[in-house]
């Protein structure tokens, strides 16, 4: 992204180009070399488009909001707080002036975590859920820890962690699980489980296939050779959920 003279080959007899290439902020560099790829870099990329690219697809980040108050849509005001999303930030308004020249179709698209766990200061998930739903006991289940620690995400309220089976006797305001439901051996009985310990309210999280971020994923996957273990695709949608929580009537 930053060697100029080698970007009219790359996109030689290219329409459309989406920049997706970007240092991520969490990355031990100075703020230079934040700037010569996630800015100079879409600039050389867009400079380009007299050549005959028709559109111009920029990557950008939720985190250029900054996080406070969501939820958030297009005209939140931006409130970038460090070197990535500065930069990021920064890059959105060179497509608005470049694109808004005529030259070139732009578009823009901020993407959140497209495949980690959840991180508190980025949903505010205390925010979202707990206050919302006025949640005081949490149980996690099963609490498998398959991406980290998991709960990290509730920092409102103490996360009580079950990794065997279901007690009968235990109740909970929420109980919730991440990434369990395309895991499970019988997704049907995990589920019966989990609706057993809850008072009121169940979070299940599973991945979405329609989420570009899982496209990128399951080819980094493609490309290491590395053997997919996330779990059954067929269980990776709002659809497939739905289907089994109609089956038992739920």
């Amino acid at each position: 992204m930053t060697e100029f003279d080698t970007l009219p080959i790359a996109l030689h007899g290219t329409d459309v180009v989406i920049h997706l290439a970007a240092i991520r902020g969490d990355v031990p560099i100075s703020m230079n070399e934040h700037r010569a790829v996630n800015v100079t870099g879409r600039q050389s990329s867009q400079e380009l488009s007299h050549r005959g690219i028709r559109r111009f697809i920029y990557c950008s980040t939720v985190d250029v909001m900054g996080g406070e108050n969501p939820p958030a849509d297009e005209t939140y005001k931006l409130g970038p707080i460090g070197p990535y999303h500065v930069k990021k930030a920064r890059a959105e308004e060179l497509v608005r002036e470049y694109t808004g020249q005529g030259v070139v179709e732009g578009t823009i698209v901020r993407l959140g975590m497209t495949d980690r766990r959840y991180r508190s200061h980025d949903l505010q998930v205390d925010a979202i859920v707990v206050k919302e739903y006025h949640i005081r006991t949490i149980c996690e289940y099963p609490a498998n820890n398959l991406m980290g620690k998991n709960s990290d995400v509730f920092m409102l309220c103490e996360v009580t962690k079950l990794h065997g089976t279901a007690n009968e006797e235990s109740k909970f305001d929420l109980v919730w699980n991440f990434c369990e439901f395309q895991q499970a051996e019988d997704p049907r009985i995990l589920i019966a489980d989990t609706l057993q310990l809850s008072n009121g309210h169940v979070l299940i999280v599973t991945r979405n296939i329609p989420n570009p971020g899982f496209l990128i994923h399951r080819l980094y996957h493609v490309f290491k050779m590395m053997r997919w273990d996330h779990g059954k695709l067929s269980r990776m949608s709002y659809k497939a959920l739905k289907s089994v929580l109609d089956k038992d009537g739920f």
